[in-house]
């Protein structure tokens, strides 16, 4: 059985500061993500998520709720998925199909609200840039083990990339330890574990010493089990939307999940035919 799971886009608030500490790889996957994962993983994910917020935005409580994970549209579905596309100003690039002269710059940059570029009205149309992150949580609804035995990219089309203008912002420079790289200008595009042991190594001790490791399938959940995927999507070719499928086994059923953002596929665009760039610099934008 194939069954669909749509997300819902959470906000928060972020400071500069927090912001300035995310990168464009993966501060989802460092230390500070895994454990806020394993500390609220005994409750729902949505505690994981309002102790990820927290730790990444380095403020001591949300000033802003954050909506839950959109439940699973069966009863019977034995897994609870969370998405974030994570497009922050900082630590995702963005293509407008404006040239730069065509911005409204003078337009008001509220960095704190921010949640994706998207979030400033000149940017409303644009579109996420490769490399762009994605990251899924994964989590058993009862103390049944689930089995995910596989992961896979289906792309559903592929068009000429966007032409515009490329907006940016400066990040840290932290990185990830472990994540699936996905080339979407190949057919089929399959996922590949990628592993930094440098990164892996600083986060001993803070994470169970499987997620130490290489993304390899298959991997078991429950309700006390979870797993983070950070699913990083390249091209140089395309505009490409996209989905996953996670497969899984359980207690003698198999199934099928399609994940994607809110009902509609992933999408990413290589920057092959931008015409110019603009950078966020504190709350303004400039384009050069």
């Amino acid at each position: 059985m194939i069954q669909r799971f749509r997300n819902r886009r959470r906000s928060s608030p972020a400071s500069s500061a927090g912001r300035n500490r995310l990168t464009k790889v993966g501060v989802w996957l460092t230390a500070v993500l895994a454990a806020a994962l394993t500390t609220a993983i005994a409750g729902a994910l949505t505690g994981a998520f309002d102790a990820l917020s927290r730790a990444v935005t380095g403020t001591g409580s949300s000033t802003k709720s954050i909506p839950a994970p959109t439940p699973n549209t069966s009863e019977t579905d034995p897994l609870a998925i969370s998405v974030d596309p994570y497009m922050a100003p900082c630590g995702e690039d963005w293509v407008v199909p404006q040239p730069p002269e065509q911005l409204d710059t003078s337009s008001p940059v509220n960095v704190d609200m921010m949640r994706s570029w998207r979030d400033w009205s000149p940017a409303a149309t644009g579109v996420s840039t490769s490399p762009d992150n994605v990251l899924i949580f994964v989590q058993g609804r009862s103390n049944a083990q689930v089995i995910l035995t596989g992961l896979k990219v289906r792309v559903h089309e592929r068009r000429p990339p966007l032409a515009g203008t490329r907006l940016s912002a400066q990040c840290g420079d932290a990185g990830a330890f472990r994540w699936l790289q996905v080339d979407l200008d190949q057919n089929p595009s399959r996922p590949s574990p990628r592993y930094d042991r440098q990164m892996a190594e600083g986060a001993e001790g803070f994470v169970p010493d499987w997620q130490l490791q290489p993304i390899r399938f298959p991997y078991k959940v429950s309700l006390s089990e979870a797993e983070p995927f950070l699913i990083v999507a390249n091209t140089e070719m395309c505009d490409c939307t996209w989905d996953v499928e996670l497969t899984w086994a359980t207690q003698g059923r198999t199934g099928t999940n399609v994940i994607d953002n809110n009902g509609v596929p992933f999408r990413t665009t290589s920057t092959r035919d931008t015409v110019g760039g603009c950078d966020l610099v504190l709350t303004e934008v400039h384009c050069g």
